[in-house]
């Protein structure tokens, strides 16, 4: 099978290589790169398995059986023709290279050029989405995801500026931002590009420090929406019904959840605010048992109000949330 696809694989490419490349005809100079990008890539390959296929072919011609019949005679005659055809190839590959090239270094240095520019793009992408991405802590994580999605798959109305940085930030260029899967899109394109004319294949590391960070901040905002849907049922429960022992369990459960997070956020505002509301709560939770106790007395609420400076009355509309708008924790 592997003989086979190589002898189509060297009839289709031969007729490729005599495509016609014209002046300033980029698409043609381009597919005939490819071509010879796709014989360059396979010629280790290809020049290491034809001994030991010819080596397995007398094998089985010597050794065959009614069971186990010989060799066809068009496979070794397909062994003995390809291995010449393959060569006859790799020679044409070269002649090809060295007739194109005038306009394969013409277009190289058109890439050259491309590359720095893209390089510019990502440096402005880079810092963009640090400053737009919801890494800064608040309780809007609707807010929150709708950001992430934009900025990570598009479309958004964000800026960024890209190059000359030795300029003051309102005289340089601005440009859309786009988004995380579009610059990865056009960084593939343009190391694809870059193989293609045989230069150094940039790696755009920035693009793939977005791209995970847009992973994790995704994965901080889970938790933190669903640490702050909880707490908003918890808040619901009338003063009477609090069953402290069981909210601290399920706290601690929660503080498990938010220590789960990748050691990278842990630094970030949006998870050092998760990190402190989950041990508000832990902190709350005790005050809010001795608050329960049954000797509590009138005058002992009116010391609550003083020390917190806010009135508030103890009726059947107090509830777990009336009580931690007070703040104990601090």
């Amino acid at each position: 099978n592997s003989v086979i696809e190589l002898d189509d694989f060297v009839k289709r490419t031969d007729v490729d290589l005599d495509t016609e490349v014209l002046d300033n005809d980029r698409e043609s100079m381009l597919k005939v790169m490819g071509y010879l990008r796709d014989v360059r890539k396979r010629t280790a390959e290809t020049d290491g398995m034809f001994e030991p296929l010819r080596q397995t072919v007398a094998l089985l011609s010597k050794h065959q059986t009614p069971s186990f019949p010989s060799v066809s005679e068009e496979t070794l005659k397909m062994l003995e023709e390809t291995p010449l055809s393959w060569n006859n190839l790799k020679k044409k590959s070269v002649l090809t290279k060295e007739k194109q090239a005038k306009s394969q270094g013409r277009e190289a240095d058109n890439l050259k050029k491309e590359s720095k520019e893209f390089e510019d793009k990502v440096a402005g992408f880079y810092k963009a989405f640090r400053k737009f991405m919801p890494f800064e802590y608040t309780e809007d994580y609707d807010s929150a995801y709708s950001r992430i999605d934009a900025i990570f798959s598009g479309p958004n109305e964000f800026e960024m500026m890209v190059g000359e940085e030795d300029k003051p930030e309102e005289e340089r260029p601005k440009q859309q931002m786009g988004s995380v899967k579009e610059i990865k899109k056009a960084a593939a394109k343009l190391n694809e590009l870059q193989e293609l004319f045989e230069l150094y294949v940039i790696d755009y590391r920035e693009i793939a420090s977005c791209a995970k960070d847009a992973a994790n901040i995704k994965q901080v905002w889970d938790v933190i929406a669903m640490v702050q849907n909880i707490y908003v049922e918890w808040k619901k429960t009338k003063w009477d019904d609090i069953n402290v022992e069981e909210l601290q369990e399920q706290n601690k459960k929660l503080q498990k959840e938010v220590k789960g997070c990748d050691k990278v956020v842990k630094n970030w505002p949006c998870y050092k605010g998760l990190e402190d509301s989950v041990k508000n709560m832990q902190s709350s939770l005790p005050l809010v048992e001795e608050l329960r106790s049954k000797a509590m007395r009138d005058r002992h609420w009116k010391q609550v109000m003083k020390a917190c400076g806010i009135e508030f009355k103890m009726d059947d509309s107090f509830t777990f949330g009336s009580m931690l708008a007070l703040e104990l924790h601090k």
